[in-house]
């Protein structure tokens, strides 16, 4: 990965023109060093007559590729910059520009890695091979070191390879990783510190440890090796008595036997789970139950003689319930008609709601009105009376059944006594019989309004209206429109037929202009219609320029814009206009006509151009060498020469080299600042060699310490190898150790590290001097265990509570009673520090009324919500649940009594019926008077829970239609149809499952309409406002139902019967943009029939169609 970046600035130096970019690197300088970790900067001065930003550059490494492609900008002394990382190898780094004109300047500097070792550390704690208890903490400390590095910015791993990763992060900057353990396994622990620089260099030391695994943690006097099989727990120990606490207080591999918890009969459940006889293995939770043996096999509580739950038992066994495999069948359960089912065990037949002795066709019989019992099969019918009382399923207002409606049914059919009558029947034209019931004349066919000529008329052609002796006749089409007999392709009468339509005339509206006619020249007009030009004398193709064309000689055809020119003959052939000695077109005449173009086919090529160095052409005619800008006899070095600096004619290979100028002026490449050749630049040049002179002697030379010699240029103390400020002893110096920066008399003493740091010879396992060695070395006494107090240590006495192991024991200050708890006194969880069963987490047992976990809370109520276990005198009815109390809001259908009130969760209006979305036959659960046995009322409401609302309730003419809209104008068809039912009635009417029908359609509410006593209601085909023409519609059928403009119906039929219906013809009021309005005086279902009771209404609703959908009609 290379970073880079851009330094800002522009320097505006200049170079002569025609010239290459003169580039210079200033630094780094040639032959130095750098390091691999940090960016180096790249400065380089670039000289050109174009900007950087017109320049091509390209920063390159021998090793790592490309690594800038940007112009850099300004640095300290140069005016382009880059910055970036490089990879851990000698290179060659090379800046190559680029002008427009390709020349290419350049510049190189070799580069040498400074040697980087990897980090090293070393542990100071614990000292290999010692050994702590399990459940002691352990000080790990080591230091780090990195001869090219800050310790802190090395990555350090701390592990065990018992535990895993301990910690990971960075070393301080003197190196120290220092941290405190608690080892979680016993056994031998390796600890690794692995430490990684930033350049990926990875070393890795090492100590270990032994943990002594046998302990006795919560001190029942049984350690984890005598098979305590849980040491966190007192009370769980090989022998203790079994608790019912849920745990193996004997470690016997069993739980809580004896107790409540155990499945005493072995059939999987104990008392706690339910089993409500632990003495049967058959009778458990879940068991299968035998219905109808009064055992209570599967505990669950409920009757064995009643298998559908629903309160009755079965009547095989003395009940009332007749069918006891559904809940909803049951003396005096809701009978839902049509069913097939006896719901209330009435016995009485489900498809015959009207008793009239005939099935419902609803159950697969042929009564089509179940609803009434003058409906049936074979019961007297009339004509047009609406009604079909026999069920033979034929329309009643068609009484010839040829498919069309008597005008007195709202259909339209002249004759309903001949079934071939009717409209849309086929019509034999010219009989006298109008079989179709359109009204038109039975002789004029195309229905133009002119009789056949073949029938004594004088219409020419009866089947097509545009023609007859009225019609405007248009020319060409072939058709006689206006039956005037005439040629309809020659309009100006002159004999000859329009050339458009196969004929010879080129202009069929002036009789003057056809092929009879003479032609006369330049006058513009084809007069004998030879379709030749009148402008093109010569009969080349092109006009004479004198009447605005480009010929400009008209009576030669080999003269036009079109012909080839000659050049230098003096003749203008393609009419042009140019210089026929100039072919290039650049303002200079061809030097072989007597012109000083020494290329007169390319028209930059002229005497006095601008000449671009280097591209091999002589632009100006100077004939001078393209390749040698600075005319000092040597070719550009970019274009196959030798000349390095080709815009300065005193740098090229025969001149002189001055050394240490900066100048290559023999252009030989060498380096002009590294005198003794050994690859790095003397201080003299700006370099590092410190003896430019001696090629032994540079900033990568081995140093060899204390021969008083600076062999690395690094000015550092030949008697001080470690840097310190500490000499070796050999050279009269103090430093005990002088490969180790951190030991000299300066140092501040790390204790415990097995090192004397400061040199001062000291113990380093005493630190408070006691005469005690500290106990986490095993060195020594080894059995101080605060080596930082000289009070604390194996001879001193110790005190309860005073936060101090004055004597080393090992015992916790704040607990007396040596449960592993301290006193609450002290801040500890130990309520009686006396007692060691009593602690925070010990086992309690609830409702004993002793608070032996220390947790302060009711021993009555286990749950703690604040109410008292109904077992115990209180009224919380499950004490192992807190949100199951007195004070919970209950949350209905959950099957959960969360306030403990006893009653059914699954009726919330308390009516003694379940909800019917849970199994029960409650329809609205919200609503007391709404039940299976409640009387249906005229509300709105489905109060007896059938699936109907109001039925039987509703009369004809409660609810009528009292506005149509069968032919909008605002938009198409069916689009924008609707009609408006009104409230004739003093209470609210709900619609719900009513059905809507026309002449082609019938169509089932499927939702519910509310129309407010005396108030309107709509239906429309949309219920979008845009689609429907600006009418909001209260429910919207769609398709359904498609509203004819001539004759249709619309019928308002509820559960059990019709309410209204208008049949209308085209004798009823109605036109495009125009609604159907029932008058004020006729708002009854009887006046509604006659078309005489509607008129159009005058309000407009929209900008095109009138109406008042939804309000009182205009009062037409």
């Amino acid at each position: 990965m290379i970073a880079l970046l851009l330094f800002a600035c522009q320097d505006g130096t200049l170079k002569s023109a025609n010239d290459a970019p003169d580039v210079t690197i200033l630094r780094p300088t040639d032959g130095s060093t750098f390091d691999p970790a940090v960016a180096v900067t790249f400065c380089a001065q670039v000289d050109d007559e174009l900007p950087n930003e017109k320049l091509a550059f390209s920063l390159e490494s021998d090793v790592d590729g490309v690594l800038s492609d940007a112009a850099g900008e300004a640095c300290d002394g140069g005016n382009a910059g880059w910055s970036m990382v490089l990879s851990n190898a000698e290179q060659v780094i090379s800046l190559f520009v680029t002008d427009e004109a390709g020349q290419v300047g350049e510049d190189s500097v070799f580069l040498v890695p400074e040697v980087n070792a990897a980090p090293e550390c070393e542990f100071s704690s614990p000292i290999d091979g010692s050994a702590i208890r399990l459940g002691d903490r352990i000080d790990l400390t080591a230091g780090a070191t990195d001869d090219n590095t800050d310790p802190a910015q090395l990555l350090a791993i701390l592990a065990s390879d018992r535990d895993g990763e301990i910690w990971a992060g960075s070393p301080t900057s003197a190196g120290v990783v220092a941290q405190a353990y608690t080892p979680i396994n016993g056994g031998d622990h390796v600890f690794t510190l692995t430490l990684t620089d930033p350049v990926g260099l990875v070393s890795q030391c090492r100590t270990s440890l032994y943990v002594e695994a046998c302990v006795d943690l919560d001190h029942d006097g049984v350690t984890d090796c005598d098979d305590d099989c849980d040491d966190d727990n007192a009370f769980v120990y090989p022998g203790a008595p079994e608790l019912p606490d849920a745990a193996d207080n004997d470690c016997d591999g069993l739980t809580d036997e004896g107790t409540i918890y155990v499945d005493d009969d072995g059939d999987g459940y104990a008392e706690v789970d339910g089993d409500c006889d632990d003495g049967d293995a058959m009778i458990f939770p879940g068991a299968a139950d035998g219905w109808y043996d009064g055992v209570d096999a599967d505990c669950a509580g409920n009757d064995d003689y009643d298998i559908d739950g629903d309160g009755q038992q079965s009547d095989a066994y003395g009940g009332t319930d007749c069918d006891d495999l559904l809940a909803t069948v049951y003396a005096g359960a809701p009978d839902t008609w049509y069913d097939g089912i006896d719901s209330d065990c009435a016995g009485d037949n489900d498809y015959d709601k009207d008793l009239d002795g005939y099935d419902s066709v609803r159950g697969g019989g042929d009564d089509c009105n179940d609803g009434s019992a003058m409906f049936y099969p074979g019961a007297p019918d009339a004509w047009y009376d609406g009604r079909d009382t026999d069920c033979a399923g034929n329309n009643d207002y068609d009484q010839d059944a040829d498919g069309s409606d008597d005008p007195s049914g709202g259909g339209s059919d002249c004759d309903d006594t001949e079934a071939s009558v009717y409209p849309g029947a086929p019509d034999t034209w010219y009989d006298g019989v109008d079989s179709d019931c359109d009204g038109g004349e039975d002789y004029d066919q195309d229905g133009d309004g002119y009789l056949s000529d073949a029938w004594g008329g004088d219409d020419c052609d009866d089947t097509r209206s545009t023609t007859n002796p009225g019609a405007l006749d248009a020319w060409y089409d072939g058709v006689d429109a206006d039956c005037a007999g005439d040629n309809d392709y020659d309009r100006d009468a002159d004999g000859h037929d329009a050339l458009a339509t196969g004929g010879d005339d080129c202009d069929d509206t002036d009789a003057t202009i056809n092929p009879d006619a003479v032609d006369v020249a330049y006058d513009g007009v084809d007069s004998d219609c030879s379709d030749s030009s009148d402008y093109d004398i010569d009969g080349d193709g092109y006009q004479s320029d004198t009447v605005g064309g480009g010929d400009c000689d008209d009576a030669d055809a080999t003269i036009n814009p079109g012909a080839a020119e000659t050049w230098y003959d003096g003749v203008d052939q393609d009419c042009d206009g140019a210089n026929d000695y100039d072919q290039d077109g650049d303002g200079t005449d061809a030097l072989a006509v007597g012109g000083d173009d020494c290329d007169d086919l390319v028209a930059t090529t002229y005497a006095g151009a601008t000449d671009a160095w280097y591209d091999g052409v002589d632009s100006n005619c100077d004939g001078l060498n393209d390749y040698d800008q600075d005319a000092d006899g040597h070719d550009a070095l970019a274009w196959g020469g030798d000349d390095c600096t080709d815009t300065d004619a005193s740098i090229n290979p025969g001149e002189t080299d001055t050394p240490y100028d900066g100048v290559d002026s023999d252009c030989s490449g060498t380096s002009d600042f590294d005198l003794d050749a050994d690859g790095y630049v003397g201080e003299g040049g700006g370099g590092s060699d410190c003896d430019d002179a001696d090629a032994a002697i540079n900033p990568g030379a081995s140093e060899v310490w204390y021969d008083g010699i600076d062999s690395d240029c690094d000015l550092a103390d030949d008697f001080d190898q470690d840097g310190d400020g500490y000499d070796d002893p050999v050279a009269g110096g103090d430093d005990c150790d002088d490969l180790d920066d951190a030991i000299n008399p300066g140092e501040v003493e790390v204790w415990y590290d097995g090192v004397d740091a400061d040199c001062d010879g000291a113990d380093d396992y005493d630190q408070d001097g006691d005469g005690y060695t500290s106990d986490a070395y095993y060195i020594g006494s080894a059995d101080d265990c605060d080596d930082a107090v000289a009070s604390v240590n194996p001879g001193a006495v110790d005190a309860w509570y005073d936060g101090l192991d004055a004597d080393c024991a090992g015992d916790d200050d704040f607990d007396q009673d040596g449960d592993s708890y301290r006193s609450s006194a002290y801040g500890g969880t130990d309520c009686d520090d006396l007692e060691d069963t009593t602690y925070a987490g010990a086992a309690d047992t609830w409702y004993d009324g002793i608070d032996a976990d220390c947790a302060g809370n009711n021993d009555y109520d286990r749950d703690a919500d604040g109410y008292v276990s109904d077992a115990y005198g209180g009224d919380d009815c499950d004490d192992v649940d807190a949100s199951l109390n007195p004070g919970e809001t209950d949350i209905w259908y959950d099957g959960i009594d969360s306030d403990c009130d006893g009653a059914s969760d699954y009726d919330q209006d308390g009516d003694g019926d379940d909800s019917d979305a849970y199994g029960g036959t409650d329809c609205d659960d919200t609503d007391s008077t709404v039940t299976p046995a409640a009387l249906e009322v005229r509300d709105g409401q489905d109060n007896d829970c059938d699936a109907d609302c109001d039925e039987g309730l509703i009369s004809a003419g409660d609810l009528i239609i009292t506005e149509i809209m069968p032919n909008p104008a605002f938009v198409t068809d069916p689009a924008g149809e609707w009609f408006e039912v009104y409230n004739t009635t003093g209470t609210d009417i709900k619609m719900c499952g009513w059905t809507l029908a026309d002449n082609v359609g019938t169509h089932t509410m499927t939702d519910d309409v509310l129309v407010p006593a005396g108030d309107y209601a709509v239906f429309g085909y949309s219920a979008s406002f845009t689609a429907m023409g600006s009418v909001t519609v209260d429910y919207a059928y769609g398709a359904a139902l498609l509203l004819a403009n001539a004759t249709d119906r619309v019928v308002l039929s509820d559960t059990s019967s019709e309410i209204d219906r208008v049949s209308w013809t085209s004798s009823f009021p109605f036109a495009s943009g125009y609604s159907m309005e029932l008058r004020s005086t006729a708002y009854d279902s009887v006046s509604n029939d006659a078309a005489a009771s509607w008129c159009k209404s005058t309000s407009f609703y929209n900008t095109s169609d009138h109406g008042t959908p939804g309000a009182v009609n205009s009062g037409c």
